[in-house]
């Protein structure tokens, strides 16, 4: 979990970077699959919310802001 600043805007997002080699490796594809769907629809203000994913060729993104 890296913490990041807009560069133009200033505001603050929690970045979550995820290797996909390890993701699969230790066979937790399904588990970051139901991370992103349950915080893709949960609107609570205790509970992050993901802005965007981005699948890159050897990394998975997401930024989440609080």
């Amino acid at each position: 979990m890296h913490l990041v600043r807009h560069r133009t805007q200033g505001t603050f997002f929690a970045m979550k970077v995820l290797k996909k080699a390890e993701v699969v490796r230790l066979k937790q594809v399904e588990h970051i699959n139901s991370e992103k769907d349950i915080l893709s629809l949960v609107g609570c203000p205790f509970i992050v919310n993901l802005y965007v994913l981005l699948l890159g060729s050897k990394a998975l993104v997401g930024v989440k802001i609080g």
